[in-house]
């Protein structure tokens, strides 16, 4: 099984890490690279939400199955203006995901 994963450098990823990486081929957008120390089935894509074009083409190749989406940007600024920017990016997500036909997704 093919997963791709944002935020799984977070909270909530990390605890997810050590469960998926044990039976799945992984691909995680990350802001910053090497970060998961040495493990094989893991791929790491820097980028981010908000600029799709620097991975979409990457994860497309992968072909993932499954999307899990933990990423929530600026935490803990919870005002509108960042709650509505992460929802903007979310939705965008959204659509790339329909595109390249995952399977299912986990938000």
């Amino acid at each position: 099984m093919k997963i791709f994963i944002t935020g799984f450098n977070g909270f909530l990823g990390k605890s997810l890490r050590t469960q998926l990486s044990k039976e799945c081929e992984i691909i995680s957008l990350v802001r910053e690279k090497n970060q998961i120390k040495s493990v094989a089935n893991i791929l790491e894509v820097k980028g981010d939400l908000k600029n799709p074009k620097d991975w979409i083409g990457v994860v497309k190749d992968f072909s993932p199955d499954y999307c899990v989406n933990l990423a929530w940007d600026g935490l803990p600024d919870y005002s509108l203006k960042k709650c509505s920017e992460n929802i903007k990016q979310h939705l965008d997500l959204l659509e790339i995901l329909v595109e390249i036909s995952i399977k299912k997704i986990v938000v």
